[in-house]
């Protein structure tokens, strides 16, 4: 994507209600492209910026405003156009919604909710992709810190993670983030999550309008996620400060988002202030669950047959270990763990008849496990007969 600027210009020499809507990709700079647009031979008067917007890719952003906006062109002029302010604004803000990281357009009585939507923890279209924006500077100069510093620790915690007894693969990406390992009898899970120590709670917030545990219960309840719960329960009762420091990372990042020159520091000239590995801290969660073998019943629709099926047991509830610091503390506390732990042996169930029960096919007799309170139409999967019965 190519970052610039959509801005309104107005020249007092013009007639009322006309106005520029044009493009620059110098993103701090505005205000020069109207000391150009004044120099331009035969100008008269001083164009003026009346306001703009930051988008992700300027080029196709000034071509879809100029198509919109062509029933209002004066003259056949295609970057002049003769339109209320106020109804310009507007028509930007929608053609351009999904592009738009800075709002710098004029507000109206309307639209004085949008000033106040940060302070309300109600963010704006703009604000979500300006933190999604933050976001991904934060990943990626972390990915990429100097000497691999990121993929060295990626690498120590996968070497710790294979000293556990395993007949299965390291389940990997390519990075720490989330990985997992198997047993005979168990499943082991390791998930990180990372802060910046000038930007604590980045992650949630950009998730979250709120970080109140009843809001993030909400939301990870209607996900049917209980354990991104557990995590955040984890996180608020290591450190009781911590929503109080999410609030200063939100209030940090609502200047760096309303200051130009802020703003220019943090998404073009200190990126680097991001890649130090040294400045994260990381929240660690390893977790332990048994796996059971059961006997269950499977079908192809043309035969039944019984197969032995290993999954996670939901009669015991996971154990997970939180702990948190440097890298070097992620990986020595992980290693303490594994060291000290002694894998379950598989636990081995019969075939569980007891929700389902047997029918036979008035054609061929064969006989089919079905489960039980159901009725409707069924087919054999030897002969394919249809026929209905009730469990």
């Amino acid at each position: 994507m190519n970052e610039g600027i959509i801005y309104i210009a107005r020249n007092p020499e013009y007639k009322e209600n006309i106005f520029k809507v044009g493009k620059t990709e110098r993103t701090n700079l505005p205000y020069n492209r109207m000391l150009e647009l004044s120099n331009h031979e035969g100008v008269l008067g001083q164009f003026n910026v009346l306001g703009y917007l930051l988008v992700d890719n300027v080029h196709e952003s000034e071509k879809i405003c100029h198509q919109k906006l062509k029933d209002y062109r004066y003259q056949n002029n295609r970057e002049f156009f003769q339109i209320n302010i106020k109804n310009l604004a507007e028509q930007l803000r929608e053609f351009l919604s999904d592009s738009i990281i800075r709002d710098n357009l004029p507000k109206f009585k309307e639209q004085e909710q949008d000033k106040e939507h940060l302070k309300s923890h109600e963010s704006s279209k703009a604000f979500e992709n300006f933190m999604t924006k933050m976001s991904d500077l934060v990943a990626y100069s972390l990915h990429y810190s100097p000497n691999k510093t990121f993929h060295d620790f990626a690498s120590k915690i996968r070497k710790e993670l294979k000293k556990i007894p395993s007949q299965e693969e390291l389940t990997i990406g390519l990075s720490p983030w989330n990985n997992g390992i198997s047993t005979p009898g168990n499943e082991y899970f390791l998930q990180l999550i990372a802060d910046h120590k000038d930007f604590i709670g980045f992650d949630l917030l950009w998730t979250f309008e709120s970080l109140e545990i009843e809001n993030i219960k909400k939301y990870y309840n209607e996900c049917g996620d209980d354990a991104s719960i557990r995590q955040y329960e984890m996180i608020i009762q290591d450190n009781p400060e911590y929503i109080n420091n999410a609030n200063k990372t939100r209030n940090k990042l609502n200047k760096i988002y309303n200051n130009d020159k802020l703003y220019m520091e943090y998404t073009k000239k200190t990126s680097s202030d991001f890649n130090n590995i040294n400045d994260y801290i990381f929240y660690a969660f390893f977790t332990k669950a048994r796996k059971e073998e059961i006997i269950d019943e499977m079908t192809d629709e043309k035969k039944v047959w019984k197969e032995k099926v290993v999954r996670v047991s939901s009669k015991f509830k996971p154990s997970t270990i939180f702990f948190k610091g440097s890298t070097e503390r992620i990986v020595a506390e992980l290693s303490t763990i594994i060291e000290s732990d002694i894998p379950d042996e598989l636990i081995k169930l019969p075939l569980d008849e007891s929700n389902s029960i047997i029918k036979t096919c008035p054609k061929c007799k064969t006989k089919i496990r079905l489960p039980k309170g159901k009725s409707g139409k069924v087919k054999c999967p030897n002969c394919e007969k249809r026929f209905n019965t009730t469990t």
